[in-house]
């Protein structure tokens, strides 16, 4: 699974992804077409579960 950082605060691409993605809080995570506010794992596993990633790949 490939993932991006942005600091919202000091990158302008980073500012226009996180208003695309109607941003509410840090973190914001897109997994496929989902959009999670904030940080929980255990939603964070769910939302990859639905994505299709196989959840035997390690997290960085």
């Amino acid at each position: 699974m490939t993932w991006c950082e942005y600091n919202v605060a000091r990158d302008r691409v980073g500012k226009k992804r996180y208003r695309e993605a109607r941003g509410r809080g840090i973190p914001v995570v897109l997994v496929g077409k989902e959009t999670l506010h904030g940080f929980s794992a255990d939603r964070l596993d769910a939302a990859i579960a639905r994505s299709g990633f196989d959840e035997a790949t390690p997290r960085r």
